[in-house]
C-alpha cells in the first residue's frame, strides 16, 4: 500500500523487486526527514514592491509604480552544478503594474495599465 501511494508500483512489467522498491522508499523518506540546507543565501529588497517566486527563481519589480524594470535571483543548485545569480531587465518597453512567471514553462507575463 505504501509503495502504491508513492507511485512505486508499476504492475507486472517492473524489473525491480518489491523489496528493492521498499528500500528505495525508506531511503527517500529518510533523506527528506533529515533534510538540511547545504548553503543559504540572504539578500534584501524593498518589501513594498511586487514579487513572485517560481521554482528556483525569485523576481521582483523595481522602481516606482508602475514598475519600469524587473530583478531576478536564481538559487544555486548543487545537483545541476549551477551557481546562484542575479540579473536585471531594466530596459522594458513599458512599465507594468503586476507580473507573473512560471519557471517550468519558461513564461513571464507583464500586466500593464492601458490608458484610454
Amino acid at each position: 500500500m505504501e509503495l502504491g501511494r508513492e507511485g512505486l508500483v508499476d504492475g507486472n512489467a517492473t524489473v525491480f523487486t518489491a523489496k528493492s522498491r521498499q528500500r528505495t522508499l525508506r531511503d527517500h523518506r529518510s533523506a527528506w526527514r533529515g533534510l538540511a540546507p547545504t548553503s543559504t543565501d540572504t539578500f534584501t529588497r524593498d518589501t513594498k514592491h511586487l514579487y513572485e517566486a517560481s521554482g528556483s527563481v525569485f523576481a521582483w519589480g523595481t522602481g516606482d509604480e508602475p514598475h519600469p524594470s524587473l530583478s531576478f535571483y536564481e538559487a544555486r543548485s548543487d545537483i545541476l552544478d549551477r551557481p546562484a545569480r542575479f540579473w536585471d531587465h531594466k530596459e522594458l518597453r513599458a512599465p507594468f503594474r503586476d507580473f507573473s512567471m512560471s519557471q517550468e514553462e519558461d513564461l513571464l507575463a507583464l500586466i500593464q495599465e492601458i490608458e484610454t
